[in-house]
């Protein structure tokens, strides 16, 4: 006899599978971010507020328009981050997938 009810294990491969969903798009979310798709976007919304608002000349200098958004440290840290969602979630979606044969196999 299982020490685990048929609800119990239910609900534990349910919230995996849906924990695993939420990692996955949470790192999917942060690989087109930082692809650049919005780059355009942003681009655009600046120009079109520099139409109605106007600028400070100090603003305008290369020092403030051309910094690096993300240093080195941070795009490494960045990478890892989406390294370990993508594959945190991955491998909670397949042990909820391996639960659900399990629990459907006996």
């Amino acid at each position: 006899m299982s020490a685990v009810t048929p609800e119990v294990e239910l609900l534990l491969i349910n919230r995996l599978f849906l924990a695993g969903l939420v990692l996955l798009m949470f790192g999917g979310a942060l690989i087109v971010l930082r692809s650049g798709l919005f780059q355009l976007f942003l681009q655009s919304f600046a120009k079109m507020k520099a139409m109605f608002f106007r600028q400070a000349r100090v603003l305008e200098s290369d020092f403030y328009r051309n910094r690096p958004i993300l240093t080195e440290k941070s795009k490494h840290v960045y990478k890892r981050a989406v390294i370990g969602l993508l594959s945190i979630g991955t491998l909670l979606l397949l042990f909820s997938i391996g639960l659900t044969l399990h629990y459907y196999s006996a």
